[in-house]
């Protein structure tokens, strides 16, 4: 669970920037504020930010139209939409342009906290993910650069069901894979990528 987060808060009404900077910062979480879109632009490609709490009415570029360049410049950045004037459209927008929450202002403090917190955790499992895969796809080229013509043989018949290297564990029984105590969540073709890396830690093999 994330104990804090670099935020930031878009919106240009003024009362709305300062009391959910006030809300959050007492939360623990690191607040920055920008008052258009176009000053969130510069402070994400500024600034390493998590989450950005993103009104979806403002002047000049909306909130749809911000995500969307947000995406470009930081594309692990967790976005909240907020908006005063909700519809089933700007609903659905939203959500296809890959905000992760859609909330309606005013909005309850615990409503607030919790989009947030399940945001934050959101983010670290995903760049927890990637940092995995940039790992394997690492070892699979070093692998190819220093392999031999040795072809890959069949799995034995009695193969240990758990392997273990390091801070990762598998399950090849229940294809669940941990990292220091927390599941991954890996598709099947990454799960058998990293089971054979695994099996064959101390081999030099071709992939």
């Amino acid at each position: 669970m994330i104990s804090w987060g670099r935020l930031l808060v878009v919106d240009d009404e003024p009362a709305v920037r300062d009391s959910l900077r006030e809300i959050l910062e007492q939360e623990g979480h690191q607040v920055s504020t920008a008052a258009s879109g176009e000053e969130a632009l510069v402070a994400l490609a500024d600034q390493s930010i998590d989450l950005v709490l993103l009104d979806l009415k403002m002047e000049g570029l909306d909130g749809l139209q911000v995500m969307e360049r947000a995406k470009e410049i930081s594309p692990q950045t967790v976005i909240i939409m907020l908006t005063a004037y909700g519809t089933l459209e700007s609903a659905i927008a939203a959500l296809r342009h890959g905000a992760h929450d859609y909330l309606l202002k005013p909005c309850a403090v615990g409503q607030i906290v919790a989009s947030v917190e399940k945001g934050l955790n959101v983010r670290q499992e995903a760049l927890r993910r990637r940092e995995l895969l940039t790992s394997m796809e690492k070892t699979v080229r070093q692998l190819k650069d220093t392999a031999t013509s040795l072809e890959l043989q069949g799995e034995p018949a009695h193969r240990s069901r758990f392997l273990r290297s390091k801070n990762l564990l598998l399950d090849r029984e229940k294809q669940v894979a941990m990292s220091r105590g927390q599941p991954l969540r890996l598709t099947p073709t990454e799960f058998r990528l990293l089971a054979f890396l695994m099996q064959n830690n101390n081999r030099t093999v071709t992939y």
